[in-house]
């Protein structure tokens, strides 16, 4: 069972989805990012500690599973910062 599980419908290609999550989440120090447009796993690092996780994407909806996060981090701040990673317009 994961820590935190989130779901978003999207509207544009699965690939466009991924790179952009993909130049997000490597933009981090000691970031790692391993996935296609179907599915893959990710971590990066914040002040407080790894966050690990994986994505599976089904038809137009993205879904993002929370294997590992700090204690004081909150689901809804990584929810957030994902949101923020899979609709930036900076691909």
């Amino acid at each position: 069972m994961s820590d935190c599980h989130f779901t978003f419908p999207f509207n544009e290609k699965a690939e466009i989805l991924v790179a952009r999550a993909k130049k997000a989440i490597l933009n981090n120090d000691g970031a790692t990012f391993e996935g296609n447009e179907s599915a893959g796993n990710f971590s990066l690092s914040t002040p407080l500690g790894q966050v690990k996780g994986s994505y599976s994407i089904t038809s137009n909806v993205a879904t993002f599973d929370i294997t590992e996060k700090p204690f004081f981090v909150n689901c809804n701040l990584i929810e957030s910062k994902l949101k923020g990673f899979i609709t930036s317009e900076n691909i």
